[in-house]
């Protein structure tokens, strides 16, 4: 039997993420300092708050409005030492259930 086809989600400015895609991320504009975008993985795609991920079927619930992120950090994140490569990022053993408001771009 053939694996089902991966579940996407489109984000506001066009571009479909799913698992395993490495994503920007940032908070509302309100919320945000002007710091970078942070660069994460998407883990899983979640439902709201308090609603089960898969109904009693097996199929997943929507609306999809969360998801689950793996944080990778750059260096200036973590050390005040300096680095000489800017693109160097760093993968952590955290993850974070963000809105999908968050995600900003692949």
């Amino acid at each position: 039997m053939p694996s089902p086809p991966p579940f996407k989600i489109t984000l506001k400015n066009g571009e479909e993420v799913k698992v395993n895609d490495h994503v920007y991320c940032s908070p509302s504009w309100g919320v945000r300092d002007g710091t970078p975008y942070s660069i994460a993985r998407i883990m899983e795609f979640l439902p709201a708050q308090g609603t089960p991920t898969f109904d009693r079927a097996g199929r997943r619930n929507e609306p999809i409005t969360r998801v689950r992120l793996a944080w990778y950090y750059r260096p200036s994140d973590v050390s005040d030492r300096t680095v000489a490569d800017s693109r160097l990022l760093l993968a952590a053993i955290y993850s974070e259930v963000c809105e999908l408001s968050q995600l900003r771009a692949r």
